[in-house]
């Protein structure tokens, strides 16, 4: 899964694709592979967003996400993929 996942987000990541809503949920199981789902929240990568909106689940956001950021890069998405991740083996 862990792979599969990393794959995702590096498509994503070539495509300037941020999700900021990534979490266990929102990880689909379909046919042994794991995809990435739920797209409401995805922005571009870099592109200012309103500065008053706190993105994604508490669990699983990035710290910029908590702090409310205007900007968002993929490391937001490396970071919720390492608290699913981490979610899922415990």
């Amino acid at each position: 899964m862990a792979s599969q996942l990393f794959r995702g987000l590096a498509h994503l990541r070539r495509c300037s694709v941020v999700h900021l809503d990534l979490k266990l949920a929102n990880v689909l199981l379909s046919g042994g592979k794991a995809v990435i789902g739920d797209y409401g929240t995805a922005v571009e990568a870099g592109k200012a967003m309103a500065s008053n909106n706190i993105v994604g689940t508490c669990c699983f956001h990035s710290p910029e996400a908590a702090m409310s950021a205007t900007s968002f890069a993929s490391a937001a998405d490396s970071f919720s993929a390492d608290k699913v991740l981490m979610s899922h083996l415990s």
